[in-house]
């Protein structure tokens, strides 16, 4: 890694506009759709389809003030059941496939359907709030791949199996000897609009981690379908695409393929951050909307 800092965005106001989502000048920048449909995750082991219809949300703000928004009514309609700590879910083709945290098993099912496995993958070590964690799908011309983040006995770590005909195939690694531990292991991982793989990787609970640019953990990496290290990244050589992040779990590009990525806080402080090359978004030092200069 070069010895180049990231941006440290020691601007106190430019943290808290990335923090809370504004576009500079107070005004919180909101996406809304007038329906919504969703997958949520049960901690009893089922998926449900969240439908909605209607949304209201504030439009402007002072900045540093409370984002009022009024959530749709939803009603849940279970899809499916008897799943072990269901993590992650994609969909190829009709099919909807779906990590179980527990087991290292992947499932998959269509809307009426019965679960059905596709394989299980090796080694996975569930302690924590690690296991089978993301999924993420490439499709490169007649090929399907299935990517996965796990936790192993040693840390996390990136796989990829073709899947054909309803079943994976070998392992191959992708990304081995990603920071892990019982905590904070991040673990989503999603294909950008550029065609590249980025992943969130949580500091372990060493929070002095997330500002090491030497470090892995406590950051959002960025790589070829591969592994590899992009030409493009903000660091030559290295994998980070972005620091100072504590246990992101969310990872999603707007319609104009700006990258969000949300990010469990202590406490509390849950984030939604809008992510830019070598951002640096501010853990241990700047957490939710405080105003400490980060220096």
């Amino acid at each position: 890694m070069e010895s180049r800092d990231f941006d440290r965005r020691a601007s106190a106001g430019h943290m808290r506009d990335e923090v809370l989502g504004t576009d500079g000048r107070g005004v919180a920048i909101a996406v809304v759709r007038a329906s919504m449909i969703a997958l949520a995750f049960t901690m009893l082991g089922s998926i449900s389809l969240l439908i909605s219809s209607g949304v209201h949300a504030q439009s402007s703000r002072s900045v540093g003030s409370p984002t009022s928004c009024v959530m749709p009514a939803a009603t849940p309609i279970e899809i499916a059941s008897g799943l072990n700590i269901p993590w992650s879910a994609v969909r190829v083709g009709g099919e909807v496939l779906v990590s179980q945290r527990g087991t290292g098993e992947i499932v998959a099912f269509r809307l009426g359907e019965t679960l059905r496995s596709v394989g299980t993958v090796p080694d996975v070590v569930a302690r924590g709030d690690g296991g089978m964690l993301g999924l993420a799908v490439l499709t490169e011309s007649a090929n399907v791949w299935l990517y996965a983040y796990h936790s192993t006995i040693s840390g996390n770590r990136i796989v990829r199996m073709a899947y054909s005909e309803g079943a994976l195939g070998e392992v191959q690694a992708v990304l081995d000897g990603l920071p892990g531990g019982r905590g904070h292991n991040g673990g989503r991982i999603e294909f950008g609009p550029d065609g590249m793989l980025y992943a969130t990787v949580g500091e372990t609970r060493n929070p002095n981690l997330s500002q090491d640019p030497n470090s892995l953990a406590g950051k959002i990496l960025r790589m070829t379908p591969t592994g590899g290290v992009p030409t493009d990244n903000p660091v030559r050589g290295s994998l980070v695409y972005s620091l100072g992040h504590r246990n992101s779990q969310g990872l999603a590009w707007d319609h104009r393929g700006q990258l969000w990525a949300t990010d469990f806080g202590d406490d509390g402080w849950d984030e939604l951050n809008r992510v830019e090359p070598g951002g640096n978004y501010g853990w241990p030092v700047i957490e939710g909307r405080e105003a400490t200069l980060l220096t």
